[in-house]
């Protein structure tokens, strides 16, 4: 993020919560409205511009009005806007607090207003950061706002554009420059809660070290990311099976959680079998992840997995799981003796981790580039 005075990077300087209040009284569109929410401060070194405050939001861009749901997010991407739906025919909002107030006589529910809405047409400021994901593609982006709220029939926009906005459901917006989320960043921290489970729009708090990376990430130039990748293979490659090579290496640094997505990705890979429970109910308290396949003769397969890095402490509920189930894959440390289950060794998941990089848990990757990259 540059400073709008001299162009110089800024700097991190803290985090604080701000109370953001605002008043329409006069108007009557929504009495009082307020706000907490964490912002996270720039500074400029070289000069004494006034600082930046930077706000997180996450946001689903699908509005279900739209004629293809699944191309709004990438219509908004090539316009440079961030949009949202709830349209209204043949009514002009030339300033926010019009709109305000048409919803909330709509939902006729005086002084209340969506938050989602308040917080996109209110709270929403020029260089706050929006999280957004492309389900079609897979793929995150960053938006830096750098707008005001537009109402589509208010906007400088020509008929036949404004009509392919409406062709989207996209009835308000604002500018905004995007950015794809380099792969580095993808980590549990970051991505919880994006896109939002029940919320079109939501906000987002990070640890300071989070938010300094992700604040200055629309600064940073493109990388090759396949170029990277592969580098990172190759040392991968090395460490676990070159001469002084050990695989258990590339698994110590992991965590449980990931070591254990690893091996549902690995079942994945083998079986085509689709995840259906993370974690198990009481029912079968240790099987960690249930999948289900399709079996050559059509009928459902039934596939469980744990993972322990010591030794197993109740094989009779794994022996049980097994006599009901089809498949049951292992990784623990020394000999199970579970007739039937298949017992992954650390070179067989090292293996896994080093041919199918690209299908690591994000964490994991973001911590093995760390350590090898």
């Amino acid at each position: 993020m540059d400073c709008d005075e001299c162009g110089s990077l800024l700097s991190y300087s803290h985090q604080s919560t701000r109370r953001y209040e605002t008043e329409y009284e006069e108007s009557g569109v929504i009495g009082r409205a307020s706000t907490n929410q964490d912002e996270y401060v720039f500074e400029c070194e070289e000069c004494d511009s006034d600082a930046t405050h930077v706000k997180f939001f996450s946001l689903t861009i699908r509005p279900q009005g739209a004629e293809n749901i699944d191309g709004v997010l990438r219509f908004c991407r090539d316009e440079g806007i961030i949009g949202l739906g709830w349209g209204v025919e043949d009514y002009s909002f030339e300033k926010p607090k019009s709109y305000l107030r048409y919803r909330r006589d709509e939902e006729n529910e005086p002084g209340k207003v969506r938050r989602d809405i308040k917080d996109f047409v209110i709270w929403m400021e020029t260089n706050d950061i929006v999280f957004l994901y492309d389900k079609p593609t897979s793929q995150y982006y960053l938006a830096q706002v750098e707008g005001d709220w537009n109402w589509v029939d208010d906007a400088d926009l020509s008929e036949a554009k404004r009509k392919e906005f409406k062709r989207n459901d996209i009835w308000q917006f604002r500018d905004a420059t995007w950015h794809k989320m380099p792969r580095k960043y993808l980590t549990g921290d970051v991505l919880s809660g994006t896109p939002p489970p029940q919320s079109t729009l939501h906000k987002k708090d990070f640890n300071e070290q989070q938010a300094k990376y992700l604040a200055l990430l629309p600064g940073e130039p493109d990388v090759d990311a396949d170029a990277d990748l592969e580098a990172l293979q190759d040392r991968l490659r090395q460490e676990a099976f070159g001469v002084n090579g050990d695989p258990e290496t590339l698994l110590r640094p992991l965590t449980d959680e990931e070591l254990e997505t690893i091996v549902v990705s690995y079942v994945q890979r083998h079986t085509d079998a689709v995840l259906m429970q993370n974690t198990t109910n009481d029912d079968l308290p240790d099987v960690e992840s249930l999948l289900r396949a399709t079996g050559d003769d059509g009928r459902p397969v039934t596939i469980g997995t744990q993972v322990k890095r010591g030794g197993l402490s109740n094989k009779g509920d794994l022996k049980n799981f097994l006599e009901n189930a089809d498949e049951l894959y292992i990784y623990a440390s020394g000999e199970t003796g579970i007739t039937g289950a298949t017992e992954l060794t650390d070179r067989e998941v090292a293996e896994y981790m080093c041919y199918y990089i690209a299908e690591l848990p994000p964490s994991a990757l973001l911590r093995l580039e760390q350590i090898y990259g």
